[in-house]
């Protein structure tokens, strides 16, 4: 089956990293991009798969899809915005 076709606002080449760092680093990544933005990253470490999306599981932010293209694993993820609770008036 071949992957759907998304649309990225940015590629980031994270091929050379390992976990944490390759986590890290995509972190930051989503951190800088603005709501609704859709970002591709490419990784080849093995660990990628379940650690980006534990993240973005846990973050909120949505994991477009993910898949295997050779040795490259690729990622598209959108930000999604960050809703703050408000403070129950006392």
């Amino acid at each position: 089956m071949a992957p759907e076709e998304h649309h990225s606002d940015i590629t980031l080449d994270f091929r050379d990293l390992r976990c944490p760092h390759l986590l890290i680093s995509a972190i930051h990544a989503v951190e800088r991009t603005r709501p609704n933005q859709i970002l591709c990253i490419l990784a080849t470490d093995l660990n990628a798969p379940s650690s980006i999306g534990a993240w973005t599981r846990q973050s909120g932010h949505t994991l477009l899809d993910m898949y295997q293209e050779g040795e490259n694993f690729v990622f598209y993820i959108r930000r999604e915005p960050i809703t703050v609770p408000l403070a129950a008036d006392s």
